[in-house]
């Protein structure tokens, strides 16, 4: 029997979980759920967005499964964090979100999501089967700002070779045999030097992947 971390989070958080629970248990595999709370409730129930126990407990399933968690918007909101570290130090740190905190503490540096037509399952596209990797360690997520001056706020957006080559490697190691095309989205028509590191990491990865077809897209084109 495996245990999975189980964080319904907040809003529709508490029913696509339980939903997703079910699947789970459908399929009769193994399994058994150790339920802990994180978000906006957990705050107001426990003193914290995101308590200790919600570490301690993935620490030891390693495996969890999170429905959404609530950020307010704008404001001075911030999420201390407190876990056991090495040692038996106590580590302490604060981030701008829940999805954050879990992010940067659990060294979740990519966000992967398949896309894929099913059969049987109308949809405006067919022949969809793609993937979509995100960075999520660095960028403007890392929520530093600052105030210049009382009516003028700053952002600073993060970009390092380290991530970026961290994301590429990822993306070709993740798309093995079954997939041969690449493209790497970016916004370095603008963003010349943050962007730009990030666009030339990512081609200097693909340098190593011949076998590959790899292109480039401004995000607002690939998006649309």
């Amino acid at each position: 029997m495996h245990t999975i971390t189980l964080i319904p989070g907040d809003g529709i958080g508490p029913e696509v979980t339980r939903a997703a629970r079910e699947v789970v248990r459908a399929s009769d595999a193994a399994v058994e759920f150790e339920e802990v709370a994180a978000g906006m409730r957990a705050g107001e129930e426990h003193g914290s967005p995101l308590p200790r126990a919600v570490f301690d407990s993935i620490d030891r399933n390693r495996i969890a499964l999170k429905g959404p968690t609530q950020t307010p918007f704008g404001g001075d909101y911030r999420v201390p964090i407190e876990r056991a570290g090495s040692g038996g130090r106590t580590i302490r740190r604060v981030y701008p979100s829940v999805a954050i905190a879990l992010r940067k503490e659990l060294g979740l540096f990519v966000n992967v999501r398949p896309v894929r037509n099913y059969p049987g399952v109308a949809s405006r596209y067919e022949g969809v089967d793609l993937v979509i990797f995100r960075e999520n360690s660095e960028d403007l997520y890392t929520g530093i700002e600052r105030m210049v001056d009382e009516s003028t706020a700053e952002a600073i957006k993060i970009i390092s070779v380290r991530a970026s080559e961290r994301v590429a490697r990822f993306a070709f190691d993740y798309m093995g045999t079954r997939r041969r095309r690449l493209t790497i989205g970016h916004k370095a028509n603008v963003l010349k030097m943050t962007d730009g590191l990030f666009l030339r990491t990512a081609q200097e990865v693909a340098k190593r992947h011949p076998e590959f077809t790899v292109d480039q897209r401004v995000v607002d084109a690939l998006c649309m």
